[in-house]
């Protein structure tokens, strides 16, 4: 992982780096032009002399040429171009005329006699043809020889076109020797003429002969005659002493004279400022960067010391450390930053050792605290007990009440259960609906007798009176025993809680004391409802029915659906037991789908071979009956059987039936629409008002068997039995009494005028294959 310093220290480098590359590039670009430019700049005022010598040497012979026009000269007359030579004025740098015949003898303006058959004019002229001819400078035997010079001639024609010799005009070199003294630029510049072969025709001083060779740029160099034949503008090139240089050419565009103007420059006079500059910008790239490198280290330094800080009080927080607070004196947003840490590890740690709802101890906090107080609880002598208490069916009330009023319970019981302790012991939040709290007692009866005050008192006046919802509590309880220590805690809170599962298994409001055949009946239920998961998918439960008498004239009129688990190992559970465990764990919305298909099925079958139709009654669970689409399961079975819904019962218990809700009475009128009845199962066992049952569309009271075994020898059991046959009569609803066993119970039920009963004196619920012969053989006789 890349630290923040070095983050911070190498994004603002990088950028100057690519600003600082971005402007060097631009500044080597626009550099690398000078070079270019400087070398056409001297290549240009090379050219421009060369030009000025071509206009000398042109001026030169169109003054020949005007001469060899003269009337005396075209004559021929030899005696006439004798007396004129005399007369001729010349200027100064002029040392003389001379006109010869087409035999290369003649006459000077000095009055000599010559002969110029030798000379290369006359070679050129009379011999090859050239209208005129400059030779090369050259140290004449007849003149001074510290002076070169040179002949400029021009062939002489007479009328008739014919050649009649030509004219020599000899001029000292000093005017081309002050246009080359013009070229030279620099300290180190140097100019000179030079023909083909690379002899050295003039240069300023005048020391170089005609014999003279520029050694440093040999003909047999085929860079120096690319240059030389004008295929190179410039050339450079070591010189006599070493030295790199430039040299730049132009030809003089003379035919006859066949020379190049030279010019040589060192390298580093031409690029010496160039590359300076170049040099100076790199060592100020450099330095640049240096200084943003500097720079880009304090900065970061700067800016990651309170970050890096930070990052430091973070990992301190995240080791456990709850006391660690971050700097919030950095005034910038780092320091807001370390305001805002602070005040949200504040807030952790409050939500951490806290329950936000009931400012009690969360269960984190509780284990946190409790070594010390059982150390000190231990020091008072006793017993000390840890207790776990649950709301029951709690998640139920905060489903149809709403969170608030839920959370409104949770915080008065809270504040309640604190009543209930002394100043040492403690409580705090377990989970959900659950606390759980440390007490000491002075012997185990002592620490009963509290739970027992706590269980009986904690939730009064805690009632949802406006639903008629009575809030219980189910507790679980277990010792510390004498050894015991803080290191057996975990295990301790384990039996109370398994003590308070199975007080939630015996039907809850009640507290449980933890001991081993709990958990043996623990370990076996779980087994049980593992086994249960896959009993739909394998075919392993199968329906029994019992058949429900007309007690008039003794005929079936119905018949009771009776679940039944056929399981190897476990086919010794009672069928009550798996029910409880199917409820606890959620799986008799499935299994109760399942007898409800079956038994629809199994009841139009029975119709389809001939018997006379009966109903047949289902029993329904609570949580199947709250299920949000249990309404439209019961139209699709009812669709998919076939059977007609006046051949359908549902059983729902009295329980089930006044539990809180506002939907029920609408699901109950939904049923009464798709055509099927409703009894109301175990009636008389519950708490209910009478006056609830004039708002349920209900068929059937089905008389709980409780009260039908003690008949007909108890009176209050005659007088219960009795009041509630009564009121069904007068709500004109039907009576099934359960459990009848005997003859006694028959008569008596029929004398207080009960319409239908069930029970092992008719018949045990058995198979769909055997009930049939009970449609057959049942009668009052």
């Amino acid at each position: 992982m890349k630290s923040i310093r070095s983050q911070l220290m190498m994004y603002p480098l990088l950028a100057v780096l690519l600003l600082s590359l971005a402007m060097g590039l631009i500044a080597h670009q626009q550099l690398s032009r000078v070079p270019d430019h400087l070398m056409h700049q001297y290549q240009d005022i090379v050219d421009s002399r060369a030009d000025t010598i071509h206009s000398e040497l042109t001026h030169l012979i169109e003054k020949v040429e005007m001469l060899s026009q003269t009337n005396i000269l075209r004559s021929g007359d030899e005696e006439a171009i004798q007396a004129f030579l005399p007369t001729v004025v010349l200027e100064d740098r002029y040392r003389n005329m001379t006109v010869t015949d087409t035999e290369g003898l003649g006459w000077t303006t000095n009055g000599d006699y010559i002969d110029i058959s030798e000379q290369e004019q006359y070679e050129n002229i009379i011999l090859e043809g050239e209208p005129f001819w400059i030779t090369e400078p050259f140290i004449s035997p007849f003149a001074d020889p510290d002076v070169p010079i040179m002949i400029v001639s021009h062939e002489i024609r007479d009328d008739t076109g014919e050649l009649q010799g030509l004219v020599n005009l000899v001029t000292e070199v000093y005017f081309l020797s002050r246009v080359i003294e013009s070229v030279e630029l620099g300290e180190t510049g140097v100019a000179w003429l030079m023909n083909n072969e690379g002899e050295v025709v003039i240069q300023p001083d005048n020391s170089f002969t005609t014999s003279h060779n520029a050694v440093h740029l040999q003909s047999e160099n085929v860079a120096f005659n690319r240059l030389n034949d004008g295929h190179l503008e410039w050339l450079e090139h070591q010189n006599e002493e070493g030295n790199q240089v430039f040299t730049f050419s132009a030809k003089i565009d003379e035919p006859s004279t066949e020379w190049n103007l030279m010019f040589s420059i060192d390298r580093d006079e031409v690029l010496g400022e160039v590359e300076g500059i170049q040099l100076t910008i790199t060592a100020g790239f450099i330095a640049a960067m240096g200084l943003v490198l500097l720079f880009s280290w304090f900065f970061s330094r700067q800016m990651s010391k309170p970050i890096l800080r930070l990052k430091e009080v973070f990992e301190e927080a995240t080791q456990g450390n709850s006391d660690i607070r971050a700097d919030e004196s950095v005034n910038n947003e780092i320091g807001a930053a370390a305001k805002s840490f602070n005040a949200m590890h504040d807030r952790i740690r409050s939500l951490t050792y806290f329950d936000p709802l009931t400012s009690l101890y969360n269960f984190n906090a509780f284990l946190m605290e409790l070594p010390y107080r059982i150390k000190n609880l231990w020091k008072l002598g006793g017993h000390i007990t840890v207790a776990l208490i649950s709301i029951d069916d709690f998640k139920r009330y905060n489903s149809l009440r709403g969170y608030h009023a839920g959370n409104q319970i949770l915080v008065g019981f809270a504040e309640r259960l604190q009543e209930y302790l002394n100043q040492e012991e403690m409580i705090g939040r377990y989970f959900g609906d659950e606390f759980i709290i440390l007490i000491r007692s002075d012997s185990k009866d002592h620490a009963e007798r509290r739970l027992k005050i706590l269980w009986q008192n904690a939730m009064n006046d805690m009632s949802a009176r406006e639903d008629g919802w009575q809030l219980r509590m189910s507790i679980g309880a277990a010792f510390m025993e004498d050894g015991e220590d803080e290191n057996d805690i975990e295990e301790i809170i384990a039996h109370a809680n398994i003590a308070k599962l199975q007080a939630k298994r015996d039907g809850g409001n009640c507290y449980q004391f933890y001991n081993q055949g709990i958990t043996d009946s623990i370990q076996e239920d779980q087994k049980i409802e593992n086994a249960l998961h896959f009993a739909v998918e394998r075919g392993e439960f199968m329906l029994h029915y019992q058949p429900i008498i007309d007690i008039s004239n003794g005929r079936v009129s119905g018949n009771e659906a009776l679940l039944r688990w056929v399981n190897p190992e476990f086919s010794h559970v009672p069928v009550g037991k798996v029910i409880d465990i199917a409820e606890r764990s959620g799986l008799i919305t499935d299994i109760g789908q399942w007898v409800m298909e079956e038994a629809l099925r199994q009841n139009k079958a029975w119709q389809d071979q001939g018997y006379e139709p009966m109903v047949i009654s289902i029993n329904i669970s609570v949580l199947q009956f709250e299920q949000a689409r249990f309404i439209r399961n019961v139209r699709e079975a009812i669709h998919n059987s076939g059977l007609e819904p006046e051949w359908v019962q549902l059983e729902i218990t009295e329980t089930t039936a006044m539990s809180p809700g506002e939907d029920k009475v609408d699901k109950m009128a939904a049923l009464k629409g798709l055509g099927v009845s409703i009894a109301i199962d175990d009636f008389g066992t519950g708490y209910s008002s009478l006056a609830y049952f004039t708002q349920f569309p209900i068929s059937t009271l089905k008389i709980d068997r409780t009260f039908v075994s003690r008949l007909p020898d108890d009176p209050k059991a005659e007088m219960i039995t009795n009041a509630i046959i009564s009121m069904a009569e007068s709500l004109e609803i039907s009576t099934t009494a359960e459990g009848v066993e005997t003859k006694e119970q028959q008569e008596a039920l029929r004398e207080l005028g009960c319409t239908h009963i069930q029970g092992f004196y008719y018949a045990r619920p058995c198979s769909a294959v055997t009930v049939i012969s009970h449609f057959r053989t049942i009668g009052m006789n």
